[in-house]
């Protein structure tokens, strides 16, 4: 048996099946069990899911799949990065297909940050700033934008990899109707892509203007910077206090790769 600890979630791949427990912190703060189970039922019916969901003992049963496993992304080779990334573009796409309508619309909310802006304490003049600077790219890129379906969790520890190099989405308990962008933002940011990596992802979407996905990046740290420093403020409990660390430190890594003058210049235009 092995477990994979991430900042919230404990994965256990036991046999044949992966199991992912439910703590504290998502009870509390993000697992809603009926909902979630009909957003995997819908989602399972689509084919965009290859594993069932089942709530027992306080675990969600994800997979029943054998040989599917956790990878660390930065130590492929060029040759499987570059397939790997492509396999992830593919299943972006093919959930992102799906359309809003009467029978699934009402599964998966609206994102929305507003709640975070109004509630947050900004206690320091830096945090200021950073807020500055969120609203400015929100402004200019997000809310123009037409939503798609979004996992809104596409950190690498949500991707699973079997012998045959097979790649699989798990964990969509945050699906939400979001900007379209913010997927890729997503995958950028908490894997912490270098320049090329993301030039060669963005060109499977073809996304052209990388200041575009810049700015959505910088607006992804920003978020969950702000979403856990509330938490933070409110629990005092030191994970959302790591994971502010965390998303600061992606924030001020993809500062550098998308200096802020040119695409605050382009937000202008």
């Amino acid at each position: 048996m092995k477990i994979l600890n991430t900042f919230f979630n404990k994965l256990i791949f036991d046999k044949n099946f992966i199991y992912k427990k439910i703590n504290f912190f998502e009870a509390n703060f993000l697992t809603k069990k009926e909902k979630i189970f009909l957003q995997y039922q819908f989602l399972n019916n689509q084919k965009i899911i290859d594993f069932f969901i089942n709530f027992k003992n306080n675990t969600i049963t994800l997979l029943n799949q054998k040989d599917f496993d956790n990878f660390d992304f930065h130590k492929l080779s060029l040759k499987e990065q570059k397939n790997i990334l492509t396999q992830i573009a593919a299943i972006i796409k093919k959930y992102q297909s799906i359309k809003k309508k009467q029978d699934n619309e009402s599964l998966f909310d609206e994102w929305n940050d507003d709640f975070i802006l109004e509630n947050i304490v900004f206690d320091q003049k830096w945090i200021q700033e950073m807020k500055e600077t969120f609203l400015l790219v929100r402004k200019s890129v997000l809310k123009k934008k037409k939503n798609v379906l979004s996992h809104c969790d596409l950190h690498i520890n949500n991707f699973l990899i079997n012998n045959k190099k097979k790649v699989i989405l798990i964990d969509f308990d945050t699906c939400h109707w979001s900007f379209k962008l913010f997927d890729l933002a997503s995958f950028i940011e908490e894997t912490k892509l270098n320049l090329w990596q993301i030039n060669y992802f963005c060109d499977l979407f073809s996304v052209k203007k990388k200041t575009i996905i810049g700015q959505v990046v910088l607006y992804h740290s920003l978020f969950w910077f702000f979403w856990s420093y509330y938490y933070y403020q409110k629990t005092f409990n030191l994970k959302f206090f790591d994971l502010c660390l965390y998303h600061l430190q992606n924030y001020c890594y993809f500062k550098l790769i998308f200096p802020f003058s040119s695409w605050k210049s382009s937000s202008r235009k």
